[in-house]
C-alpha cells in the first residue's frame, strides 16, 4: 500500500487521502491487499499460457479461481489438473501460499498492532495470557510464523514425494508433493493429482501427513508461537503453562476431530465405509473429520453421503479452524464461547470460567455477534444463490446442494455437492464475494468500515420482555 501512495506523491491531496484512509487502518490494508492479490491472480489466469487447451480462460472463471485460491477455499469451476497448464497451476499455488501465509501474518500483525491502542488493563491481559510482552516479541513471532510454515511444508512435501514415487516419475512426484503439502497446510483444498483421493485411503503415510498438515495450518500461529515459547517446559506441566487461548484451541481441535470421526462412523458405517478394512476406515474418518472443518479434501464422494452426514459436515464447516490460522468459519474459540454464553443464560452463576480463568462479558458478546453475523451472511447469500440459480436460471439444484455450497464458501472449505461448475456467471460472482467475506471475517470487515471519529450517545435504559 505504501508503494501505491508513492505513485501519487506528486499529488499531495490524493497521497494524504490514501495515507489517512489506508495506511492508518490495518483492517483496510488487509481488505485491499486481498483484493489486489485476487486482481493480479485473475489477470495471470486470463493469459493463454495459463490453460492447457488453446485459448484463454473466461474472465469470470479466472476471477472465481483466483478468489478461491487466495481465500484458500478450494471450490473450483474447472479441474486444475486437466484444465490448467504448468503456469496456471503455479499461479494457483502462489496464490494459495500468499493467501495462507499472508492471512496468518496479517492477522497476527493485526492482533498485536492493536496492543498499542489497548488500555493498561488490556495490555496486562495480553502479557498475562502469553507470559511475555507481545510488542517486544513481535519480531520473533513473525520469524516463527514463516519458519514454522516453510519447515512443515518442506517436511510434508518430502514425505508425500516419497509416497508418490510409487506411482509417478521423480519430477512428477516432487511437483505433486510440493503442491499437495502447501495446499494441505494452507487448508486450500486444491489438488492436481490425476484421478481421485480414493486410491490413497489405504496409504497411512499419505493420510496422516495430510491430517497433520491440515491441523497445523488450522491451529493458528499464536498457538504455535505459544507452544514454541513453552517448549523448554515440555513434560513439566507443559499444557498448564500455555495461554488460555492455546488451551481452548488445542482442546477443542482434538474434541471436534474425535466427535466428527464418531459421527461419521455412526452415520456411514453401512454406507460409504462399508466394505473397507478396519484400518482404512479409521484413516478415512479421521481424514474426513479433519479436512471438513477447514481444508476441503475428501476420500469419499461427498454427493453419495447421507443427509445426516452432510448436516454434520455443515456444522463442522461452520465452526471452522482457529483464529490467526489458514482456515475459515466462525473459529473454534468463538464456538466455545458462544456455547458457554448460552449456558450462562440459564445458570445462577453468571461467570464463564475456563481453565481457572474468567472470561470477560465483552468477549462473550463479541463471540455471539460473530455467530449471528455468520448466520445472517449465509442466509443472505443462500437466498441470492436460490434467486439467481434456481429461480432465474432454472437450475435443477436442490435446497441441500445450495445450502451446502453456501456454508462451504463462507467457511472457505471447498467441499461441494457438484454444483460449482454449473453456476451461472452471477452465481460465480456471488460465491466469490462470499469466499472473500468468509475469509476476512466479521471483525476485520467492521473495523475496516469504521470511521476514524465516532461519537457515542447513551440513552436512558429500559428493559423489554424476550422469549
Amino acid at each position: 500500500m505504501e508503494a501505491i501512495t508513492h505513485l501519487f506523491k506528486g499529488r499531495p491531496r490524493i497521497s494524504r487521502w490514501l495515507s489517512y484512509h489506508l495506511l492508518s487502518s490495518p483492517p483496510r490494508m488487509i481488505l485491499l491487499s486481498f483484493l489486489l492479490a485476487i486482481g493480479i491472480g485473475t489477470v495471470l489466469l486470463c493469459l493463454p499460457a495459463a490453460t492447457a487447451a488453446p485459448g484463454s480462460m473466461r474472465t469470470i472463471d479466472a476471477l472465481f479461481m483466483a478468489t478461491s485460491a487466495t481465500c484458500v477455499t478450494g471450490l473450483s469451476v474447472m479441474d486444475p489438473a486437466a484444465d490448467l497448464s504448468l503456469f496456471g497451476q503455479l499461479t494457483l499455488l502462489a496464490l494459495i501460499q500468499l493467501g495462507g501465509l499472508g492471512i496468518m501474518s496479517f492477522s497476527t500483525f493485526f492482533m498485536f498492532l492493536f496492543v498499542g491502542k489497548l488500555t493498561i488493563s488490556g495490555r496486562g491481559l495480553l502479557v498475562d495470557s502469553f507470559s511475555q510482552n507481545p510488542i517486544g516479541e513481535l519480531g520473533k513471532l513473525i520469524v516463527t510464523v514463516f519458519s514454522f510454515t516453510f519447515v512443515l511444508e518442506i517436511i510434508g512435501a518430502a514425505i508425500l514425494t516419497y509416497r508418490f514415487l510409487e506411482h509417478f516419475s521423480w519430477d512428477q512426484a516432487v511437483y505433486y508433493g510440493i503442491f499437495q503439502s502447501i495446499s494441505a497446510f494452507c487448508n486450500a483444498g486444491f489438488d492436481i493429482l490425476p484421478g481421485t483421493y480414493a486410491g490413497y485411503a489405504a496409504d497411512g503415510w499419505f493420510v496422516l501427513t495430510n491430517i497433520l498438515l491440515i491441523i497445523a495450518g488450522g491451529l493458528g500461529f499464536i498457538v504455535i508461537f505459544d507452544i514454541n515459547a513453552q517448549a523448554k517446559h515440555l513434560g513439566n506441566h507443559f499444557f498448564s503453562r500455555l495461554s488460555l487461548h492455546s488451551k481452548i484451541t488445542i482442546s477443542l481441535t482434538v474434541v471436534l476431530l474425535l466427535v466428527g470421526a464418531v459421527f461419521f462412523v455412526a452415520l456411514e458405517y453401512t454406507r460409504g465405509l462399508s466394505g473397507m478394512p478396519w484400518g482404512d476406515q479409521v484413516l478415512t474418518v479421521l481424514f474426513q473429520s479433519a479436512t471438513t472443518r477447514t481444508a476441503g479434501f475428501t476420500l469419499l464422494p461427498i454427493s453419495e453421503l447421507s443427509a445426516p452426514t452432510l448436516f454434520v459436515f455443515m456444522l463442522l464447516m461452520f465452526i471452522g479452524a482457529s483464529p490467526g490460522s489458514c482456515g475459515g468459519g466462525i473459529k473454534t474459540t468463538t464456538f466455545m464461547l458462544f456455547l458457554q454464553g448460552m449456558t450462562r443464560q440459564f445458570s445462577e452463576n453468571q461467570d464463564i470460567n475456563l481453565f481457572y480463568r474468567r472470561i470477560p462479558g465483552k468477549t462473550l458478546s463479541k463471540a455471539a455477534s460473530i455467530v449471528f453475523f455468520a448466520i445472517f451472511t449465509i442466509a443472505t447469500f443462500m437466498f441470492l444463490l436460490l434467486l439467481t440459480e434456481v429461480y432465474l436460471h432454472q437450475q435443477p439444484f436442490t435446497f441441500m446442494e445450495v445450502l451446502f455450497e453456501t456454508v462451504s464458501a463462507f467457511g472457505t472449505v471447498g467441499l461441494s455437492l457438484g454444483i460449482t461448475g454449473d453456476l451461472s456467471p452471477a452465481g460465480k460472482v456471488i460465491v466469490s464475494v462470499l469466499m472473500y467475506l468468509g475469509r476476512l471475517g466479521p471483525i476485520t470487515l467492521v473495523l475496516a468500515l469504521k470511521t476514524q471519529k465516532q461519537f457515542h450517545l447513551r440513552y436512558l435504559k429500559e428493559d423489554i420482555l424476550v422469549g
